[in-house]
């Protein structure tokens, strides 16, 4: 009984441990789709975007605003994305914009890492501990525990959505012929891997391209998918010279939203500025959640410049001499635009108008 106890508690432990990597961090790596992304890369990139948001000119693509109420469960606040590739110079270091865009808040908080599809975001993910497994927790509710993305055979990323058809296609394939009574033939194969227990599978081929476009494709036998004999889990599992693998799992888990207790803050703290409001800007429209972030991100680098030390280096935010509201100066600040809608919006972004101390107007 001891002992059940005491793994009982290692397994908590292991788990907690886990459950604590669901906040983004610039210390591990990111997987975005089949790619990998090196934590520094990220962090470089965070620092154009902070820099960009200080300085970027009002007519400059980006940053670009993004809603992360869907895939950050961020609602009260906009947030605003950056190309893993571009310089604070707005010139791109391979061609043109990488797919893959790195979100901050107003305040330059790292939020996470997105790769745009089309005219939608995916969310790039952190995996937990490699040597996780799987193990449903009760204090933990279902949907907050791991979830799997996919693979990672030898050096590939092998993200699940790819194989769901193949998974689908082997488990009737195989059900008809075990009603039936006939052997497995063709592409439908049995396999044994080398694991702890010599696993048995039914599996059948996938062809994986290599990250590297330039790089030769696999064998087409080099992978396969697969469904467990002994218990119909599913699995993939590679050829490593004359031996079948089984690939590990990757999971991951979805980012906590941000939490505040202040009736006066935002969830990822900024300041709610009072008398905010929704405006329409010709076809534009902006949300008062939209003009409160960026009016924080405004204030952010006014007070930076009231400082006696301060030095404006940058466009904005820009003050216009002989104008002022209440004896106090008038700052400009830029409002930025959602990157995918720019077929229902004006050409250029508009311009917020901010004093140091509180909101005037736009």
């Amino acid at each position: 009984m001891r002992r059940k106890s005491l793994l009982t508690t290692l397994g908590i432990i292991i788990n907690f441990y886990v459950f604590c990597l669901a906040t983004p961090d610039l210390q591990r790596l990111f997987y975005c789709d089949k790619k990998i992304i090196d934590f520094k890369a990220v962090e470089r990139a965070k620092r154009h975007a902070c820099n960009g948001l200080s300085g970027s000119y009002w007519w400059s693509k980006f940053p670009a605003t993004l809603s992360g109420s869907e895939i950050f469960r961020i609602d009260d606040a906009i947030l605003f994305v950056w190309p893993l590739n571009l310089g604070s110079n707005h010139e791109f270091n391979e061609g043109g914009a990488a797919t893959e865009r790195v979100v901050i808040d107003s305040q330059c908080n790292f939020i996470g890492l997105i790769k745009r599809i089309d005219e939608t975001y995916q969310r790039c993910i952190q995996p937990v501990d490699p040597n996780y497994r799987p193990t449903h927790l009760p204090m933990f509710p279902m949907e907050d525990q791991p979830k799997q993305y996919g693979y990672k055979c030898s050096n590939e990323i092998i993200p699940e959505t790819d194989l769901k058809r193949t998974y689908d296609y082997i488990y009737n394939h195989w059900s008809k012929l075990q009603n039936s009574g006939q052997e497995p033939s063709g592409n439908l194969q049995g396999q044994t891997t080398e694991s702890s227990r010599y696993e048995k599978f039914w599996t059948w081929p996938i062809r994986i391209k290599k990250r590297e476009s330039k790089s030769p494709n696999y064998p087409p036998d080099r992978f396969r998918a697969a469904i467990s004999q002994l218990d119909k889990s599913l699995a993939l599992i590679y050829k490593d010279e004359d031996r079948w693998k089984k690939c590990d799992g990757i999971y991951y888990l979805d980012p906590e939203p941000p939490r505040l207790s202040e009736d006066t803050k935002t969830s990822v703290g900024e300041t709610i500025y009072e008398g905010i409001s929704a405006f329409r800007c010709g076809n534009d429209k902006f949300s008062a959640t939209t003009v409160n972030s960026h009016i924080q991100a405004g204030c952010n680098r006014v007070r930076s410049l009231v400082n006696p030390r301060g030095i404006n280096t940058y466009e904005f935010p820009r003050s216009p001499e002989n104008i002022q509201y209440k004896s106090k100066p008038v700052w400009h600040w830029p409002l930025r635009r959602f990157e995918t809608n720019d077929r229902s919006s004006s050409k250029y972004p508009l311009r917020t108008t901010l004093k140091y101390t509180d909101h005037v107007g736009t």
